[in-house]
C-alpha cells in the first residue's frame, strides 16, 4: 500500500477538499508514476509539503503547535525556569516594603476545574451571526469567536492572579520572611510561574485554533477544527490545573498569618520554651490579648497592646529558642529571630532559674548572650519569672556578688560561662528584675521599665512618620 510521508508533522493533517482534485484516477497515476520514476517520487512529495503547508500557514511555522503536542504527551505542565513573570503584583500598586497586610490583599483564586467548566459552558453559548448568509462563513466565524471566548475564559482569571499576589522584593521584610517560614524558600515564585506557564500554553494553543478555524476552507472543516480545539484546550488546561490549585492553597496560608503593624512600638518577650513569656504578656497588657495562629505551627501567640500617653504599643510573646546554631533551628524559633531582626523591638529577656523549664540555666545564658551580640542596638531589659520560687537562689546570689570579683571580671560579661541558677542571678544582680506570674510581684516596677526601653523606638517611630507628612506635604 502506498503511503506518502512527510517530514515529522504537528497535528494530523486536515481535509482540505478545496484544494485537492476530486479525480481519484489522477492519485491513482500518481501512484503507479512514484513506483516506476525518482522524478515522480520528487512531485509527489513537492505535491504534499504544499498541502501541508497552505493547512499550517496560520500556525507561525508550526513552532507553537509542535510544542503544545509535546505538552500533550507529557503527564504534566513543566515548569518554565524563567523568572518571575513581568506582569506579577501589577495590581497590587499599594504594597511596598515599609507596609503590612499584603496577604489580606491577595485575590480569591477558583479552583482550576471551576475555571475551566465555566469557561466551556460560556464559549459553548456563543451564538452564530446570522447577519452572514453564507453557512460557510457563518460557521468559520462562529468557530473562531467560540475558540476565541474558550481562550480568553480561561487565561484571563489566571492573568489577574498573577498581577494580584505581590512580587516578593516588594513586600515587608517581616511578611517576606513568614512567607518562607510558611511555604518554604522559593516555594511561592515557582508557583506562580506554574500558573503563567499554564496560561501560556492555553493561549497559544487557543490563538493557533482561532486562527485555523476563521480560514477555514468550509463548514465541516470549521467545525472539526472548532471541536479538535476545545478538545487540545481542555488537555492542556487540565494537565496545568493541578498549578492553579496548589497557587489557591498558597492563598489560603498567607491569609492566615497575622497582621503586624511595623508603625506600632513593640516589646517583644524572648527566652527559652516554657519560661512563663505567655503569662507575662496578659500581665502587661491593657485588656485581653490577641492570639495569633501561624499555619506552619499548631503553637498560638499572644500579642498584647498598652498605652503610653495615649498612644498605642504591642507587647508580644516570641516562640522559644533553643541553645544551637540556626541551621538546626526550626521555622518557630527563625519566627522569634525574623521578629527582632525586622520589626522594632525592645527585647525583654525572660529567663527561668527554677529547672522546671526544661532549658538548663547555663544553656539560657548562652541564648541570652548570642542574641545579645546578634542584636547589639537593640533595647534590652531581663527578668527572672517564676521569682516566688527563688528566693534561696536569690539570696545566695547576693552574697555571691558581694564576695567575689568575678562578675566584674575582663572581657565582654556576656561571652562568660555559668553553670548553675545562682551564678546566672548573681550575674544579673541589681539589673534583672524578679517578677511572678502567680502573685504578681514584680510587675508594675518591670511595667515602668518596659516603657522606658521602649521609648527610643517610639520617638524613632514617631520622627520617621514625621518625614514621611513632610514629604506628602511637599
Amino acid at each position: 500500500m502506498f503511503q506518502l510521508v512527510s517530514a515529522p508533522h504537528r497535528h494530523p493533517p486536515l481535509p482540505t477538499p478545496s484544494r485537492l482534485s476530486p479525480n481519484n484516477n489522477r492519485l491513482t497515476t500518481t501512484h503507479t508514476l512514484f513506483q516506476q520514476s525518482s522524478t515522480a517520487t520528487r512531485c509527489i512529495a513537492s505535491f504534499s509539503t504544499s498541502i501541508e503547508e497552505a493547512q499550517t500557514k496560520d500556525l507561525e511555522e508550526d513552532i507553537t503547535t509542535e510544542q503544545q503536542q509535546q505538552k500533550h504527551q507529557q503527564q504534566s505542565i513543566t515548569l518554565d525556569p524563567a523568572p518571575l513573570p513581568k506582569h506579577i503584583g501589577a495590581e497590587a500598586s499599594n504594597i511596598n516594603v515599609n507596609t503590612t497586610g499584603a496577604f489580606y490583599q491577595l485575590p480569591m483564586v477558583a479552583p482550576g476545574k471551576e475555571i475551566m467548566e465555566s469557561a466551556f459552558k460560556r464559549a459553548s453559548r456563543v451564538p452564530a451571526n446570522n447577519k452572514l448568509k453564507n453557512e460557510a462563513q457563518k460557521a468559520k466565524n462562529k468557530a473562531a469567536r467560540q475558540l476565541d471566548t474558550l481562550t480568553k475564559e480561561l487565561c484571563v482569571p489566571l492573568t489577574s492572579y498573577i498581577k494580584g499576589f505581590p512580587a516578593p522584593h516588594r513586600l515587608h521584610p517581616f511578611e517576606r520572611a513568614l512567607m518562607e517560614l510558611t511555604l518554604q524558600p522559593g516555594v511561592y515564585e515557582k508557583v506562580l510561574r506554574n500558573v503563567d506557564a499554564v496560561r501560556r500554553s492555553t493561549l497559544e494553543v487557543g490563538k493557533a485554533y482561532a486562527t485555523r478555524a476563521s480560514r477555514a476552507a468550509n463548514k465541516r472543516e470549521a467545525i472539526a477544527l472548532q471541536e479538535e480545539g476545545f478538545a487540545r484546550m481542555e488537555t492542556v488546561f487540565s494537565k496545568g490545573s493541578d498549578a492553579v490549585d496548589r497557587l489557591k492553597e498558597v492563598a489560603r496560608n498567607l491569609r492566615k498569618l497575622p497582621v503586624v503593624r511595623p508603625e506600632l512600638p513593640t516589646m517583644a518577650l524572648v527566652g527559652a520554651p516554657n519560661v512563663g513569656k505567655s503569662s507575662l504578656v496578659q500581665l502587661l497588657s491593657t485588656g485581653l490579648p490577641d492570639i495569633q495562629d501561624y499555619p506552619f505551627t499548631t503553637r498560638s501567640i499572644k500579642m498584647g497592646h498598652f498605652y503610653v500617653n495615649g498612644r498605642r504599643h504591642q507587647v508580644t510573646d516570641t516562640p522559644g529558642l533553643l541553645n544551637r546554631p540556626d541551621d538546626d533551628r526550626n521555622a518557630m524559633e527563625r519566627l522569634t529571630l525574623a521578629s527582632l531582626e525586622y520589626l522594632p523591638t525592645a527585647v525583654l529577656f525572660v529567663t527561668d532559674l527554677t529547672g522546671h523549664c526544661g532549658t538548663s540555666p547555663a544553656d539560657q545564658w548562652r541564648i541570652r548572650g548570642e542574641l545579645k551580640g546578634r542584636f547589639e542596638g537593640k533595647s534590652w531589659v531581663d527578668v527572672f519569672s517564676k521569682a516566688d520560687l527563688l528566693t534561696d537562689v536569690f539570696e545566695q546570689a547576693a552574697e555571691l556578688a558581694i564576695t567575689t570579683t568575678w562578675k566584674k571580671g575582663n572581657g565582654n560579661r556576656n561571652e562568660r560561662e555559668v553553670c548553675s541558677a545562682v551564678e546566672y542571678a548573681a550575674m544579673l544582680e541589681g539589673e534583672a528584675h524578679k517578677v511572678s506570674s502567680l502573685t504578681g510581684d514584680g510587675i508594675d516596677e518591670l511595667k515602668v521599665a518596659m516603657i522606658e526601653a521602649i521609648k527610643p523606638i517610639a520617638a524613632h517611630i514617631q520622627g520617621d512618620g514625621d518625614d514621611v507628612k513632610e514629604e506628602e506635604e511637599e
